[in-house]
């Protein structure tokens, strides 16, 4: 099915035009910005995750291979401890996404213990050609029923500053974020996440909008992407548009459908 729609949009050239909300009710502003903040806030939390659990022993080395070209400076014995995760000016990671910038992190209490407390803030950070400005919470939520280690996770005023357009959106959120799998303890790249929350704020148009998850979107640390999962997403005045991520299938294409009509819209 994903096959199709991609060959019909590129006929069509639908994916390649990026109208307002208010002016058009086909457009995908809002839906591709709630995708790409889900992406970067696990994203954030994937690369912390390596970098604490190598500084503090608990693996031997980083094993994501989105650090490998970073440089690291790392304070274990104040209160709070703190990485600096450096990117310098462009390095590309094992996903083949270019990273530029730094990741100034705070740990509050013994890393992976319940109530501990992360907080990522970004210093002229950028993925690819998208900057990310502001900071995101973490906190340890212990293990959940199913004996499974969640963390709740907030940001406030989030801003996705896209260069091409020179456009800016701002976005505020707040949900769980679950290990849905974790084969091998010290290799994170075999993690699978699963996230739940919502999300609200101005899309690149400046229309705001409204973004549920309505079942958790999966994340596989191997594939890189967000590979199943369902998201509504309703721009102020206008129809939800329900975002489809895929049935596990690892490709960055999520379908997109509003009022009966399907879309494309592809994860940075």
């Amino acid at each position: 099915m994903k096959t199709r729609l991609i060959i019909l949009l590129a006929i069509l050239g639908l994916a390649s035009c990026r109208k307002s909300d208010r002016d058009f009710d086909e457009s995908l502003l809002a839906t591709q910005d709630a995708t790409d903040v889900k992406l970067y806030l696990l994203n954030s939390f994937y690369i912390v995750d390596d970098v604490a659990k190598k500084e503090y022993g608990m693996t031997p080395a980083t094993t994501s291979g989105l650090t490998s070209c970073a440089t690291i400076i790392s304070n274990t014995l104040g209160s709070p401890n703190t990485f600096n995760i450096d990117f310098g000016g462009g390095c590309t990671g094992a996903d083949g996404r270019v990273r530029k910038g730094q990741m100034y992190v705070t740990v509050d209490g013994t890393y992976g213990d319940s109530l501990c407390k992360i907080e990522v803030n970004f210093l002229d950070f950028f993925i690819n050609d998208v900057e990310i400005e502001g900071k995101i919470k973490y906190t340890h939520n212990g293990m959940n029923a199913d004996n499974l280690e969640h963390y709740l996770y907030s940001y406030t005023d989030l801003k996705l500053r896209y260069t091409n357009p020179d456009k800016v959106a701002t976005i505020s959120g707040s949900g769980k974020k679950i290990l849905y799998s974790d084969t091998d303890a010290f290799d994170v790249s075999d993690d699978v996440y699963k996230l739940t929350g919502s999300s609200e704020g101005r899309s690149i148009s400046g229309n705001w909008f409204e973004s549920v998850i309505t079942s958790p979107l999966i994340f596989d640390h191997s594939c890189h992407y967000i590979n199943s999962g369902l998201m509504e997403t309703t721009p102020a005045n206008l129809v939800p548009r329900f975002a489809d991520f895929g049935d596990g299938t690892c490709d960055s294409a999520i379908v997109v459908t509003i009022s009966q009509t399907q879309h494309l819209v592809i994860a940075p």
